[in-house]
């Protein structure tokens, strides 16, 4: 009997890939639902006093931030701010970096990939007619004009840690957490190889492609430098690889994806439709799809930076177009 290897061997860790992105899934979205979702009169008891519970811990946090700031008399904008710094932003952060091992780039901070400046420019065009539909509500214009009338350092304080936490949050970090491995993959490189104009246009924007999922493991010239894991090793292996050929799969790689992000766009797109319930049913009925191309941008682009701007650039254009419809 060989007593030296028994001796030497050690219990093998838990990897991090042993979890379950729909686990991983259901946990966040219990996390949304208690400190990110406007509460329902629909809602059981028990749910809302649970959810009153975290929420009042974090507001608590929140003021007593303030309160080291120096900020005694904040508005209630500015107060939910950094409500929503702390559980949008510090909190998924240092999440991040557990399970990331400190390495961001891992969760999406990362330099825009070339794809990026033509993204923003076709997704910005598609968007301005749904623009026009949303700032053309009245009861969602009076919201938003309400606020600005309140105060306009508030309002673009609010807005903007809004924006910023919330793509951080669901355009950077979870799209990481819901992927084997809690990573970002490298993008696909963007391949222009057709003969046909429409779809040389569409590959010019990153689609379109006929990228084989053995080349999406390789380093890419429009990558962060980091490189993916192979995906004959680790969580997924062959069988992600074999995987490739069914119709979900067939779709990523038509988008420029490699394998294992749609599941991530789709359960983003929810929770990103679910911190919007309570909203102008305008602004509701455009997240959910709004919410799964955003999460696409990040991945195709490479970084939630980038989904970040064309929010900013979208409800600003929204904002002024309320502003020129009020005055008309």
């Amino acid at each position: 009997m060989d007593t030296t290897s028994r001796k030497t061997q050690t219990p093998k860790s838990i990897a991090p890939t042993s979890v379950a992105p729909p686990v991983v899934f259901a946990l966040t979205a219990v996390y949304c639902i208690l400190l990110l979702v406007r509460r329902s009169p629909d809602w059981p008891g028990w749910l809302v006093r649970v959810s009153q519970d975290a929420s009042g811990l974090a507001h608590a946090v929140a003021r007593g931030t303030l309160s080291l700031a120096g900020i005694e008399s904040a508005s209630p904008l500015v107060r939910y701010a950094v409500y929503l710094a702390w559980t949008a932003g510090i909190v998924p952060l240092v999440v991040s970096l557990v399970l990331c091992r400190g390495r961001l780039e891992r969760v999406g901070f990362r330099r825009p990939n070339r794809l990026a400046g033509r993204i923003l420019l076709v997704g910005y065009g598609i968007s301005l007619p749904f623009l026009l539909w949303m700032a053309s509500s009245p009861s969602m214009a009076k919201g938003y004009l309400d606020q600005w009338r309140q105060g306009a350092e508030a309002f673009l304080v609010f807005y903007f840690v809004n924006m910023l936490v919330e793509h951080f949050f669901l355009h950077g970090a979870v799209l990481a957490w819901f992927r084997s491995g809690f990573r970002w993959p490298d993008p696909v490189p963007c391949r222009v190889d057709s003969d046909r104009a429409g779809v040389r246009v569409l590959q010019w924007m990153g689609m379109a492609q006929t990228v084989q999922p053995e080349e999406s493991t390789t380093r890419s010239p429009e990558s962060s430098g980091e490189v993916n894991v192979p995906s004959g090793t680790g969580a997924g292996g062959d069988a992600e690889r074999a995987g490739f050929t069914t119709f979900p799969a067939r779709v990523g790689r038509w988008l420029g994806l490699p394998g294992g992000c749609l599941f991530p766009i789709g359960a983003s797109a929810l929770l990103f439709a679910g911190v919007h319930l309570g909203k102008d049913p305008h602004e509701l009925v455009l997240s959910l799809p709004g919410g799964a191309a955003l999460a696409y941008i990040a991945y195709r682009t490479n970084t939630w930076l980038v989904p970040f701007a064309l929010h900013v650039l979208t409800a600003g254009t929204t904002f002024v177009l309320m502003l020129l419809l009020q005055s008309g």
